[in-house]
């Protein structure tokens, strides 16, 4: 079995110019290389870590990043919690759109006007 303290490689350090923040600067830093072949083989044991252990990992394919694994921030309710819930959401606004008058002419016919 493959050792999973592995050392960061140059790609783990690799900033994309839009990401200038110092923590996530840091969070890069610390984040070790796995390559795809070993993250499906060692899967549930890496994930545990994550978990466990907050380890973040650079995903390579072919020796080159496309992907970050990081633990979840928060506590893992915030799905749970409806007040959050995109679903709930989308209901409230459902419920509101449907209270609003009508308008007394259609998106097309308003359109059609403007082009005139």
């Amino acid at each position: 079995m493959k050792s999973l303290h592995m050392q960061p490689s140059i790609a783990s350090f690799f900033v994309p110019p839009t990401h200038r923040s110092q923590k996530w600067l840091r969070q890069r830093a610390d984040m070790r290389a796995i390559g795809v072949s070993e993250l499906k083989t060692h899967a549930s044991e890496i994930i545990r870590r994550v978990r466990e252990e907050r380890v973040s990992y650079t995903i390579t394919f072919r020796g080159k990043p496309v992907g970050v694994l990081l633990p979840f921030e928060g506590s893992g309710d915030e799905v749970a919690d409806k007040s959050k819930d995109p679903w709930s959401d989308l209901e409230k606004l459902r419920e509101k759109m449907a209270a609003m008058p009508r308008p007394k002419k259609t998106l097309s016919e308003t359109l059609s006007e403007m082009r005139r």
